[in-house]
C-alpha cells in the first residue's frame, strides 16, 4: 500500500505488510491511524505520520472491509468468515464477534453517534447491530431496515424457478399491470 501527498504528488510512505491484496482501508476520526483490510486474513492499523504498523488483527476468512467508530475507539471488521468483528483501535484487544450473516460479510458502517453497525453480506442480507460499551450485549436487533432481497442484477439460470416473492421484493416500485377488458 502506498501513500500519497495529494497535493504535490509525492509519495510519503509504502505500507508493505500485508501479503495479499488489501481490500478495503479507513482512516480514524483523527487523521492519526489507517487500518486497512487485506486477503491475507488481517487487519493491519497504521501511525498515519511514520507509516509504522501499530496493530494485527486476525481473522479466520479473507477480510473485506474495515471502518472505525466516531471517536476512533474501536475499529470494526468485515470478513469472509461470515463475521463481523469489533476490536479496541488502541490495544487491539477482540471486544466482540458478531454472528449471523450466513455467507462472507463484505461491508461494515458505523453510524454517526457509533451505536449502531451495520454490515453487509453476499448472503443478501443488511445486519444492523446495536453496540454497546459491554461487548456482551452486542446482538443482531430485529428492525425494520434490516433487510434480506435477491439481486435484480442475477438473471435466474435455465430452469431456475424465480418465485413471486423476489421479483416482488426486487421491484418494490413496479405498478401490478392492468386488466384489460375490465375493472
Amino acid at each position: 500500500m502506498r501513500v500519497w501527498d495529494g497535493k504535490t504528488g509525492k509519495e510519503l510512505s509504502v505500507l508493505r505488510d500485508h501479503e495479499d491484496g488489501v481490500t478495503g482501508v479507513a482512516w480514524d476520526p483523527t487523521g492519526r491511524r489507517l487500518a486497512s483490510a487485506s486477503w491475507d486474513r488481517t487487519v493491519r492499523v497504521w501511525d498515519g505520520e511514520t507509516g509504522r504498523e501499530v496493530l494485527v488483527l486476525g481473522h479466520e476468512g479473507l477480510v473485506f472491509g474495515v471502518a472505525w467508530d466516531s471517536e476512533g475507539y474501536r475499529l470494526a471488521s468485515a470478513s469472509g468468515d461470515d463475521t463481523v468483528r469489533v476490536w479496541d483501535g488502541e490495544t487491539g484487544k477482540e471486544l466482540s464477534v458478531l454472528r449471523g450473516h450466513e455467507d462472507a460479510v463484505i461491508g461494515v458502517e458505523w453510524d454517526p453517534a457509533g451505536r449502531w453497525l451495520a454490515s453487509a453480506a453476499q448472503d443478501k442480507t443488511v445486519r444492523v447491530w446495536e453496540i454497546n460499551s459491554k461487548p456482551e450485549s452486542m446482538s443482531p436487533q430485529a428492525h425494520s431496515r434490516v433487510t434480506s432481497a435477491p439481486n435484480p442484477a442475477k438473471k435466474p439460470s435455465v430452469g431456475q424457478p424465480t418465485s413471486k416473492a423476489s421479483t416482488k421484493q426486487a421491484s418494490p416500485r413496479r405498478k401490478a399491470p392492468r386488466k384489460r377488458g375490465g375493472k
